[in-house]
């Protein structure tokens, strides 16, 4: 006897008797339809409930506040780390100085330990609130750094936030950014292939683009070609921001591998001496790069036979310098310990001389938030 065909309801136009839904909650994984039973949607609604109070939020909009500065404000970092490896072997990935940190933990952990030393010397014992870097070989080699800072920190000074994208080409020197202001995930970005990352802050409303870069090497490229299409790509990724909101807080810091006179910044990134070398519709200077600050010669990043080279830069969009929402404060931009101490390089296994956190100084700068008399 053929079976009867059931009865269509109004529902089945919504949600058909065949149809299922997959859900992925945490680390598991379902599948319901129309006839799940009440005990599995219950024990379905008890793991996402549990994921929920349990993961922390990552868009900072948690229920943990958004931390206070130390100081005048807080404290942004940028630093090229110079060959930052983790603790395992990756045979796709033919560097001897990958293979030695890999395979010698001591020279791994004093490599950690003189960059924490650097890092929690900064901002009264802190270290950075944000913490952009260079020159790391993936994501667990930024995680390795991290938990070495939260071995002395405090834990509602830990980093709870970790952006970061594998790259798929080239040597590992990648950008990374640890913070603990919230950056909004949805917002986080790379660019093609290039070493361009690219994360929003979020506070109360107010945003902190954030650009982290490292440009081509002298050594490939010495006409500077690279260099030049990578102060384009920047430039680019800061015009889309501020084709959204023309205000837009915008921070780029890199190891460009150039002067602040160079071509890649001064044509390609468009950054010029001052903000109000800024001119109105953008032809002349778009952004102002805040290493022209340094009298040349009398200071930099990286010291290159017998003498001082400013490399590394912190450039910012005409938004920090208004008076709403975020703002950078000039006075307080710092080259390393603000002394005049060379950088001492890690180096490789054969490295002879004194070993140091990295041949490059961090540079840093404090932001603030400011409302405009309006608000």
């Amino acid at each position: 006897m053929p079976r009867r065909a059931a009865r269509s309801t109004s529902l089945d136009w919504l949600w058909p008797r065949s149809a299922r839904i997959p859900i992925r909650v945490g680390g598991y994984r379902f599948v319901i339809g129309r006839h799940t039973s009440w005990p599995v949607l219950a024990m379905i609604a008890l793991v996402l409930l549990i994921v929920l109070v349990t993961t922390p939020r990552q868009d900072g909009v948690g229920r943990s506040p958004v931390i206070q500065p130390g100081g005048e404000g807080y404290l942004v970092c940028f630093w090229n780390v110079e060959n930052l490896c983790d603790d395992t072997n990756d045979f796709k990935n033919t560097d001897p100085i990958e293979d030695w940190f890999a395979t010698n933990p001591r020279a791994l952990a004093h490599k950690l330990d003189l960059l924490a030393e650097t890092l929690l010397a900064m901002n009264g014992g802190r270290g950075p609130d944000l913490l952009a870097l260079v020159e790391v070989e993936n994501r667990r080699a930024v995680e390795l750094l991290r938990d070495r800072l939260h071995r002395e920190l405090p834990p509602e000074l830990h980093y709870r936030h970790l952006v970061h994208h594998d790259l798929t080409t080239g040597r590992r020197v990648e950008p990374a950014i640890l913070s603990r202001l919230p950056i909004n995930p949805a917002r986080t970005r790379t660019f093609g292939q290039r070493r361009i990352l690219q994360a929003v802050v979020e506070v109360d409303g107010d945003e902190l683009a954030v650009l982290v870069a490292h440009w081509t090497s002298r050594l490939t490229d010495q006409e500077g070609t690279k260099r030049l299409e990578y102060g384009l790509a920047c430039l680019e990724a800061v015009e889309a921001l501020r084709r959204l909101n023309p205000a837009a807080d915008v921070l780029v810091m890199g190891d460009f591998n150039d002067h602040p006179q160079d071509r890649s910044l001064t044509e390609g990134l468009r950054a010029g001496p001052s903000p109000s070398a800024i001119d109105a519709d953008g032809t002349l200077f778009r952004l102002w790069n805040l290493m022209t600050l340094i009298e040349p010669g009398t200071a930099g990043t990286y010291w290159y036979r017998g003498g001082w080279e400013i490399l590394d830069h912190l450039v910012v969009s005409p938004g920090l310098v208004d008076q709403r929402g975020w703002q950078v404060l000039p006075k307080t931009l710092t080259l390393g310990d603000n002394s005049d101490r060379r950088p001492l390089r890690f180096g490789g296994p054969n490295h002879q001389e004194p070993r140091g956190p990295s041949d490059h100084l961090p540079v840093s700068v404090r932001v603030v938030r400011v409302r405009s008399p309006s608000n």
